[in-house]
């Protein structure tokens, strides 16, 4: 997915959050399904924000994901404090389609001095 979506842009939409344990699995590490749960909630906190260019926004707002593809490269456990954030980008042409919004995320678990910590997930909803 890196390679899809490209680094993470300096001026990207940005938000903290904390892990609750209703999103956990069995295992204590964060559910599949909540984390597409995650990824909705933040393109409409993201586009409510005008995270996104211009009038990108509002058609975030109206869109219905058709696609989802996540990557983990970390886990987070109930109480981490994480850092998501998104952009749009253009994929390949071969993986484009008229019409449609592809938006890239990345989260990372926030450090102990409230910078950058590890790499959890990298994910695109189209």
């Amino acid at each position: 997915i890196a390679e899809t979506i490209g680094p993470r842009p300096p001026n990207c939409w940005q938000q903290s959050t904390c892990v609750a344990a209703v999103d956990l699995d069995i295992s204590g590490r964060v559910h599949e399904a909540a984390c597409l749960a995650y990824l909705e909630r933040w393109r409409y906190s993201a586009a409510a924000e005008s995270g996104y260019p211009g009038a990108l926004n509002q058609s975030v707002q109206l869109a219905r994901t058709k696609q989802a593809f996540v990557a983990y490269t970390g886990s987070a456990r109930a109480g981490d404090r994480i850092m998501a954030s998104s952009w749009a980008f253009n994929p390949a042409q071969e993986f484009a389609q008229d019409g449609d919004i592809s938006l890239a995320f990345e989260v990372q678990r926030v450090a102990p001095d409230g910078g950058a910590g590890e790499l959890l997930l990298r994910g695109t909803l189209v």
